[in-house]
């Protein structure tokens, strides 16, 4: 139930914002879950990653069905090979 504009308001503090995109049911266009935050800069992603791995901020939802994390909990992957246009 996260909205862009909260995860906006969240990770902004690190640096600027290069886009937002979150993961939606491809049936109901409703948010499953997950929300890839892309940065212009690899420091900023960096202070993302140190700002909320493992936290739990008060807009995010407790979801019990996944196994791997507690419920609310923000985990925090980089994907250092990324380059433009190879996630298509």
């Amino acid at each position: 139930s996260t909205t862009e504009e909260q995860l906006y308001a969240y990770f902004r503090a690190c640096g600027d914002i290069r886009r937002i995109i979150v993961g939606l049911q491809a049936a109901l266009r409703t948010p499953c879950g997950f929300a890839f935050v892309e940065f212009y800069t690899t420091q900023a992603a960096c202070c993302a990653a140190a700002l909320c791995n493992g936290a739990t901020p008060l807009f995010a939802a407790a979801h019990p069905q996944n196994p791997h994390t507690a419920p609310g909990t923000i985990t925090v992957n980089q994907d250092p090979g990324f380059t433009p246009g190879r996630q298509y």
